[in-house]
C-alpha cells in the first residue's frame, strides 16, 4: 500500500505493509515525540495522518495528550533534564534496533539536553539538526543574537547581559524604560517580562537571581498584532518550506506564548529570517519571530531552532505539515514538498479559552476573513484529549467559582 500518493516520487519509496506500517527504502521508520503537551500533540497527529507510527515520550500522567489514539504512549520520570538521554536509551532498545527512530523534541531544553549529548547517545535516533548542533546550541544562547543580527543588518533591540546583581546596579543607569528581561538559559523561572521602571526591575532581577544570567532590552512597543512569525525547515541551509503568520493574541500580552494565530503571507518577515540564518547551514525546523515598531520596521525578537514552535498546529492546520516534512528530511528523502493553501485561524483553547470568541465580539472582519478555528486538542478522529481537556477546564472553572464565594 502506497502512503503520501501525491508527493509524486514518494509513492515509490514510502510503502505501508498489511499491518499499515511505513517503510522507508525496505527499512521500517517510525518516529519518537519527546512531550504530549497541544504542541507534541499537533506533531503526534501531523505524523499519524501520514502513516507514521508514533511513540510519545512523556514524564506528566496527567495531560490531555495522553489520551492520544495517534501514538503508543510511554512514561518515565524525567523528559526536561539529564534523565531526558536515559529515558531515550531506554526506550529506543524496547523499540528494537531494527527500526529508523526519527526523533522529535518540544522545548529548549530538551534540544539543549540532546545537543549537549551529542550523535554517540542518540545513536538509536534519527535527529534532523544534529550535523550543525554546535549552531543550535549557540542559538539556543539568547545572548548570540545580537551579534548575529549586526553581521546581517538586521534590526535588534539594545541589549545588556546581565550575570549578578552587582553588574545589574551597574547596567541599569544606562537604560531607557521600559525594557524587556529574558533569562538567558532556556525555561527558567519565567519567559519574558517588561519592567517599567528601575525599582521593578530590580525586585525581578532579586526574585529570579537563582535564573541569572538575564538578558535586558530596550522594549519596543506594540501589541499582539505587531508581532510576526516565519517558520521554515532548512536543510543544510536551504529552504525546502516556508510558513508565515502574525499573532493576534499572546499571554502576557504582547511578550508571551502565542494563544491565537493566523497563516499572513509576508515577504519582508520572510525575507529577515532567510537573512538571520543565511550561512549557518543549520538543519531541521527553524522559525523567527519579529515585532513591528509604530513606524512600521521590523526588529527581530528571538529565533527557535532544533524543534518547531509552539504554533506549529496553525501550520498544519494552513497546509504546511512541518513535522511530516521533517520525518522525510530526517532520514534522507529530499522530495518535493506540496503545499495545500487553507486558511484557518489556530486558538490555543486551553492557555486562553475566551480568546476566539472575545476576537469575533471585537473584530467582525476575522470571521469574515473565512478563517475557521482550530483548537488546540479538538479533533474529532482523536477525541479523547479533547474530552480530557475540557473536563479539566470544567474543574477549574468550578474551583474558581468556588473560591468566589468563599
Amino acid at each position: 500500500m502506497a502512503v503520501g500518493g501525491s508527493f509524486g516520487g514518494l509513492s515509490a519509496i514510502l510503502l505501508a505493509d498489511a499491518a499499515g506500517v511505513l517503510r522507508v527504502h525496505g527499512v521500517t521508520r517510525i518516529a519518537v515525540v519527546v512531550g504530549l503537551c497541544a504542541h507534541g500533540l499537533a506533531i503526534v497527529r501531523d505524523l499519524h495522518a501520514h502513516g507514521v507510527e508514533v511513540h510519545a515520550l512523556e514524564q506528566n500522567r496527567k495531560l490531555p495528550g495522553n489520551w492520544t489514539r495517534c501514538a503508543e504512549v510511554h512514561f518515565c520520570s524525567d523528559i526536561n533534564g539529564q534523565g531526558l538521554v536515559d529515558s531515550l536509551d531506554g526506550l529506543g532498545r524496547r523499540l528494537g534496533e531494527d527500526r529508523e527512530k526519527v526523533l522529535f523534541l518540544t522545548n529548549d531544553r530538551m534540544v539543549r539536553v540532546v545537543a549537549d549529548a551529542g550523535p554517540s547517545a542518540m545513536r538509536d535516533y534519527r535527529v534532523s539538526w544534529m550535523a550543525s548542533r554546535d549552531q543550535v546550541r549557540t542559538l539556543l544562547g539568547k545572548d548570540s543574537i545580537e551579534g548575529i543580527c549586526s553581521g546581517r543588518g538586521l534590526r535588534y533591540p539594545r541589549s545588556w547581559r546581565v550575570e549578578s546583581l552587582g553588574q545589574m546596579e551597574r547596567v541599569v543607569s544606562e537604560l531607557e524604560f521600559p525594557v524587556m528581561v529574558k533569562p538567558v538559559r532556556p525555561l527558567s523561572g519565567f519567559k519574558a517580562v517588561v519592567c517599567e521602571s528601575r525599582e521593578k526591575l530590580r525586585q525581578l532581577v532579586a526574585m529570579f537571581e537563582g535564573d541569572l544570567p538575564f538578558l535586558i532590552q530596550e522594549w519596543i512597543r506594540g501589541d499582539d498584532e505587531a508581532l510576526h512569525f516565519c517558520a521554515l525547515y532548512l536543510d543544510r541551509g536551504a529552504i525546502r518550506a516556508r510558513f508565515d503568520g502574525r499573532k493576534l493574541r499572546s499571554l502576557p500580552r504582547a511578550m508571551g506564548q502565542t494563544t491565537v494565530a493566523i497563516p499572513e503571507k509576508d515577504d519582508e518577515v520572510f525575507d529577515y529570517t532567510r537573512r538571520f540564518f543565511e550561512g549557518l547551514e543549520v538543519s531541521g525546523p527553524v522559525s523567527l519571530e519579529v515585532k513591528r515598531d509604530e513606524e512600521g520596521l521590523l526588529w527581530v525578537i528571538e529565533p527557535t531552532v532544533g524543534r518547531t514552535d509552539y504554533w506549529l498546529d496553525c501550520c498544519v492546520a494552513n497546509g504546511v505539515s512541518l513535522a511530516w516534512i521533517e520525518f522525510l528530511y530526517a532520514g534522507g528523502i529530499s522530495e518535493a514538498i506540496p503545499r495545500v493553501v487553507r486558511r484557518r485561524v489556530w486558538v490555543d483553547a486551553e492557555r486562553e479559552p475566551k480568546a476566539y470568541w472575545e476576537l469575533l465580539l471585537a473584530d467582525k472582519a476575522l470571521a469574515m476573513r473565512g478563517l475557521l478555528p482550530r483548537f488546540t486538542y479538538l479533533d474529532w478522529r482523536d477525541p479523547m484529549p479533547f474530552v480530557r481537556a475540557a473536563g479539566r477546564l470544567a474543574n477549574r472553572v468550578i474551583f474558581r467559582r468556588g473560591q468566589g464565594r468563599a
